[in-house]
Order: structure tokens, then sequence, then C-alpha cells
């Protein structure tokens, strides 16, 4: 018994002496460089995700214009072309259901000027949240954890182990953002100079054509997006259709009912709606089949500018 009583003794003594001063000197280490992280690494991109929802829920500048969709926004739409207090919100592989979150905290902001920029995509209104890394610096917001939703862990709750297995990317939105030739940064724009050969390009556009295009939409979430915009009527939503190589319409299904929702969209009195889908651009400017590179971004961008100057818009 009285062994027993000094093995439990030491254990404890082990606890107080050992154990538990180690955790505690990890707990403070890891609080620090998750601070020095986060504050360095994930707040000193622009282009990073992370970053952009942050931007998005702390950030209130009354003069900003802001642009949402998905990486055909981020790639496409060049902030210093459109106007000077313009920022590309686009986040890669997302759908609607994050550009409705986006629409909702945005309408909460009032901006000297009503103008939204939301770039459309025919397979926009489905859901897709892309990177969860673009979401755990922010994941002790509730708007968050249920945009989110299933894709949660029960360690994104817990500071510095939440980022686990996500830190690299973190830190290539950072060094992307400074030692890229081949990308330029611009105030939340990914805009890349890289030309492929006519051959490489060509070859994109052979297996784009044997893929069927499709009009995708849920209708809870087409219901939510009409509801944003007539809930807040003292907005204004631009809706751009960003350009798409001409073989991205080659097989296209269900585009007639694609033609009919974009009408009724166009029909709400604080919706412009602004088709550049089947604008001809040259292979030269495109980066795929559905991306433009930098010289189509910043053509687009010019055409986009004076197609708003012509209708009395300045951003």
């Amino acid at each position: 018994m009285s062994n027993q009583i000094l093995s439990i003794s030491s254990f404890k003594s082990f606890l107080l002496r050992v154990l538990l001063p180690f955790f505690v000197i990890i707990s403070l280490v890891g609080f620090v460089f998750q601070l020095v992280f986060e504050k360095y690494i994930i707040l000193n991109s622009n282009s990073c995700g992370a970053y952009k929802v942050n931007r998005l829920l702390t950030y209130n500048d009354p003069n900003e214009t802001p642009i949402f969709g998905s990486s055909r926004a981020e790639f496409g739409f060049v902030p210093d072309t459109l106007g000077k207090d313009c920022f590309n919100y686009g986040l890669a592989s997302t759908r609607y259901d994050v550009t409705t979150f986006f629409l909702e905290e945005e309408c909460k902001k009032k901006r000297n000027k009503p103008y939204i920029i939301i770039n459309y995509d025919y397979e926009s209104l489905t859901y897709d949240i892309g990177d969860i890394a673009n979401y755990l610096y922010n994941f002790d917001n509730k708007d968050v954890r249920e945009l989110v939703g299933k894709n949660k862990k029960n360690y994104y709750n817990i500071p510095f182990i939440k980022y686990y297995g996500r830190y690299e990317v973190y830190f290539k939105f950072f060094l992307m953002d400074r030692r890229n030739p081949l990308k330029i940064t611009d105030r939340g724009a990914s805009l890349y100079k890289k030309d492929l050969r006519p051959d490489e390009f060509n070859a994109l556009v052979e297996q784009r054509k044997k893929k069927p295009s499709e009009f995708l939409h849920d209708s809870a979430l087409t219901q939510k997006l009409l509801r944003i915009i007539k809930n807040n009527p003292q907005r204004k939503f631009i809706f751009v259709v960003s350009p798409y190589h001409s073989s991205y319409f080659t097989i296209f299904e269900h585009y007639a009912e694609a033609n009919k929702f974009l009408q009724e969209l166009n029909a709400i009195p604080n919706v412009i709606f602004i088709d550049f889908g089947k604008k001809d651009y040259p292979d030269s400017m495109y980066l795929n089949t559905t991306h433009l590179n930098y010289k189509g971004a910043y053509k687009f961008s010019r055409e986009i500018k004076d197609t708003l100057n012509k209708l009395g818009i300045q951003l």
C-alpha cells in the first residue's frame, strides 16, 4: 500500500515538475508563433484567401468598391485599371455560397459609392468553399463557421493547432506575392503573365471541346442571391460575365435556361448586367479556356471601365 502511495506521489510530482512546465512552455511558444505568423505572413499577403476573408469582416473603407467571385474574378479584374478604390476579393475554386456570404457582409457596410462588382460564371450558383485555409484565421466568427459547415473539424477552434497542414499554403502566397516573376498582384488580384505556346493552348482547346459546359444552379442558393439584391435597393450590383474562350461554348447544356435567368437578373432595378462571355479575345490573352492572363485581364478591365463610364459609373 505504501509503495502505491509513493508511486502516485511520484507521478504527481513528475506532472508538476516536468510535464506541466513543458506544456506551459509549448503553449506559450505556440501562441507567440501564431501571433507572429498571422501578422507577418497571413495578413501580409493581399492575394491570400485568409487575408481577403479577414479584410471583408474587419476592414471598412467607405470608398472601397469590392469585386467578388471565383478565380475568374481573381485572375480577370485589375483593380488598378478599374478604379483607385477597387479591391479584388475573388477566391479560387469557390462558388456562390461564398459569394453570397461576401455579399451579405458587404451589404452591412456603408459606402460612399453603391457599387459591387460580381463576376458571374455559368456554374456559379452551386456550393464550394474552396480551400479551408481561407477561413481558419476567422474561424471564431459564427458566420464563417456556418459557411464552412460540414467541412469543419473540432481542432479548427484550437489556436496554433488549427493551421496544421496549412502553413505551407500561407507561406506560398506570401512568397508568390514577392518573388514570382510570372505573377503580378494588385489589390487582391492575381494576374499571370504566362504566355502559352500555340500548340499548348490548342491542346487545351481540344480538351475543352470534348467536355460539356453547362448552366448549374441550386434553387435555394439562387433565391438567397435574389433576396440579398432585393433587400438592399441602396446598392448597385454589377454582374459581369468575364470572357470565356469560344471553345467553352462548343458543347453547352441548358444555355437557353442560363440566358433566361440572366435576363431575369438584369430586370431587377438595382442590377447592371454586362456580358463579355463571348467577347472575341485572341488566344494569346488566355491562361486557359476559362481564365485570362495578364494581357487579357488588362484589356478586359479597360473595356469594363469604358462600359461603366458610358453608363455614368465611375469607380
